[in-house]
C-alpha cells in the first residue's frame, strides 16, 4: 500500500460526505470502539454501548466496498484511517472558525500504518467486548484504559479529549448534549478548558425521565460532561446510581488535574499527546502493522 493509494482513500472519503452532519464524531467513536479488544473491523450493533454507530458503520462500508478497496486495506485499517480525517477535518473546522491565536490547533501528523486482521464476519460480530461506562470514578478510568489497552495515565486524559467533538443522545446512551457548547463540529482543548472553570457553575443532575434509572452528568452553559470525564480532574466518588458524593465547589483534586490545567492552556501540547495515544489505541490488537510505500 503506498501514499497514493491513501490519498486515494481519503479522497473517496470525502467525496461521500461521511464526514458531514456529525459523522466525523461517530467516526471516531467508531475508531475507538472497534479497538477495545484490538482493532478488528467488526462491531456489535445489538451491543447497546455502540447504539448510534449503525449509520457510520453503513456509509463506511458503501464507500469500502463501491471503491473496492478490500483490495488495498482491511475494514479495521479503514476504520481506523477514517477516525484519522475524522480528526484532521474537525481540526480545519475549529481553524476556519478560529478569530484569535490562542484557539488555532496545529495540524495533527499521524504516521499510519496498515495490516490489522478483520475477523471473520467483518462488518458485524456478535461478541461483546466490554466498553467504559459513563459512572467511572477515577480509579475505574485509569484501571480500565490500562487493562485493555496498556495506557498510563497521562495517555488516559489525553485521550478523553476527543470529547471535545460531537456530543451524546438521549437515544443512544441516556445521556443528552454537546460536550462544548456550540463546538460540535471542531476539535480543540476546550473539553479541558470548559472542564477546570468554576465559573461555569458545574452541576451534577440526573436527567433521567419518571420511569428510568437515575442518569447523572455533569451541566453547564459551556457543555457537559459524564461522570467518567470530570472524574479525570475532580476525585468525584459515587455511588451505585452515579450521584457524586461531593459538588463541583468541594470535590478534591484528581491525581491528574494538574495535567488537565496544562491541556487547557496550551492546544499544541495537548494534540501532541493525543496523537500519540490516539495511534497507539489505533494500533491495538494482533497483527503485524507496515509502513506505507512511498
Amino acid at each position: 500500500m503506498t501514499s497514493a493509494d491513501l490519498d486515494t482513500i481519503s479522497d473517496a472519503v470525502s467525496a461521500s460526505d461521511v464526514l458531514s452532519s456529525g459523522g466525523a464524531a461517530k467516526a471516531l467513536r467508531l475508531s475507538f470502539h472497534d479497538c477495545v479488544g484490538g482493532c478488528d473491523g467488526c462491531l456489535n450493533l445489538d451491543d447497546e454501548d455502540n447504539a448510534g454507530l449503525e449509520d457510520i458503520v453503513t456509509s463506511l462500508e458503501a464507500v469500502y466496498a463501491d471503491n473496492n478497496f478490500s483490495e488495498l486495506l482491511s475494514r479495521a485499517d479503514f476504520w481506523a484511517y477514517t477516525g484519522i480525517l475524522a480528526v484532521e477535518r474537525s481540526v480545519k473546522t475549529n481553524n476556519r472558525n478560529c478569530v484569535s491565536d490562542d484557539c488555532s490547533v496545529t495540524t495533527p501528523v499521524f504516521n499510519f500504518q496498515y495490516g490489522r486482521v478483520d475477523c471473520d464476519t467483518a462488518p458485524s460480530t456478535d461478541a461483546n467486548v466490554g466498553h467504559p461506562g459513563s459512572n467511572l470514578d477515577y480509579d475505574g478510568l485509569i484501571a480500565y484504559f490500562e487493562d485493555n489497552f496498556g495506557f498510563n495515565e497521562n495517555e488516559t486524559v489525553a485521550l478523553m479529549g476527543a470529547h471535545t467533538l460531537g456530543g451524546a443522545s438521549r437515544a443512544n446512551s441516556g445521556h443528552a448534549g454537546s460536550w462544548v457548547t456550540g463546538e460540535r463540529a471542531w476539535f480543540n482543548k476546550n473539553y479541558y478548558s470548559i472542564m477546570i472553570d468554576a465559573a461555569n457553575a458545574w452541576t451534577q443532575t440526573d436527567i433521567s425521565s419518571r420511569n428510568e434509572d437515575a442518569i447523572y452528568q455533569w451541566n453547564s452553559d459551556a457543555g457537559f460532561m459524564l461522570n467518567a470525564d470530570m472524574a479525570i480532574y475532580k476525585d468525584i466518588q459515587v455511588d451505585s446510581t452515579g450521584m457524586s458524593a461531593c459538588t463541583y465547589d468541594d470535590c478534591t483534586a484528581s491525581p491528574t488535574a494538574d495535567l488537565v490545567d496544562t491541556y487547557a492552556g496550551s492546544n499544541d501540547v495537548w494534540m501532541d499527546d493525543f496523537v500519540a495515544v490516539f495511534t497507539k489505541m489505533i494500533n491495538h490488537g494482533t497483527f503485524t502493522l507496515m509502513d506505507l510505500d512511498a
